[in-house]
């Protein structure tokens, strides 16, 4: 590989990336205290802010932050 100009592989550390996004949540994803997330299941979450009346919520963010995870939506 070095021969021709190739070089070797870099692996990604599983720590480079700090936030991913469900882009699609489906049906009704939020009750009260979770939030419905593809593969993952009822998630408990705390509502920072009410939604604003008449919007619906199409897709999450996940953020790995020092202190723990967290869902923005």
């Amino acid at each position: 590989m070095r021969a021709r100009g190739f070089g070797f592989p870099r692996f990604k550390n599983k720590y480079r990336l700090r936030s991913f996004v469900f882009p699609q949540l489906g049906k009704d994803p939020i009750r009260n205290d979770a939030l419905k997330l593809p593969k993952l299941g009822w998630v408990k979450w705390r509502l920072s802010r009410p939604i604003p009346e008449g919007f619906e919520v199409k897709q999450a963010r996940v953020v790995r932050k020092a202190s723990g995870y967290f869902v923005g939506v």
